[in-house]
């Protein structure tokens, strides 16, 4: 159970570690619990797991993040109430929870921090000085005036978004290539539409001919 949560605040659980487990015993079917009233505020996340098991008697709220795609999740309770997201594999149903076994796709709704990574790079200021130098040589005095430069500052500021391209693919590069396909299969089969009916009128052809008299075309 979780203690001084404002009503309505988002709750990210980070676990981390290569493997992790979660048996559940809390979560009701009613909406009366405390789990179920921020179910769709919930996030738990595995970042680096690659062993994660959702196990227990009970349902349990909230939505799952699995981030490593070399992880294997088995999940063996009763129903997990939320979304699911996992870049590995998943294993659903076994011997290690109740029966049942289901995912209710409760919409995860909470506020969570941009994917972003901000870099910020600054130059401090500077500020240098050169006294004033006299120096006399061959009957000729040179004397060179003081200066100062500086100070300047020049700041940068980057946004770089995480993980960017590194997403699943989601088939839209593969839309040309359907589509040829699509027109090739259209054209054979129009083709062989055509040389059926072709066939047809030979056969229908064959004994007005041959009665006739005239040739049999084979």
């Amino acid at each position: 159970m979780f203690t001084g949560i404002p009503d309505g605040a988002t709750v990210l659980v980070n676990l981390v570690g290569d493997a992790r487990k979660i048996a559940t015993y809390t979560g009701e079917i009613a909406d009366g619990g405390q789990l179920n009233s921020m179910r769709e505020r919930l996030l738990w996340n595995f970042p680096t797991a690659t062993t994660v098991e959702l196990a227990g008697g009970a349902q349990f709220q909230g939505s799952v993040l699995v981030g490593n795609p070399a992880s294997m999740t088995t999940v063996t309770m009763p129903g997990v109430n939320g979304r699911f997201f996992t870049t590995g594999s998943l294993t659903h149903g076994g011997s290690g929870g109740g029966t049942g076994n289901e995912f209710h796709a409760y919409p995860f709704t909470g506020d969570l921090p941009s994917c972003q990574s901000t870099t910020t790079t600054t130059t401090t200021d500077t500020t240098t000085t050169t006294d004033a130098t006299t120096t006399t040589g061959g009957g000729t005095t040179t004397t060179t005036a003081a200066t100062t430069t500086g100070p300047a500052t020049v700041t940068t500021t980057t946004a770089v978004p995480l993980g960017d391209g590194e997403l699943a693919s989601t088939g839209k590069e593969l839309a040309p290539f359907v589509m040829v396909g699509g027109m090739l299969l259209f054209s054979g089969t129009a083709l062989l539409a055509l040389i059926g009916r072709r066939r047809r009128g030979w056969e229908e052809e064959r004994p007005a001919r041959a009665g006739a008299g005239g040739p049999v075309r084979r």
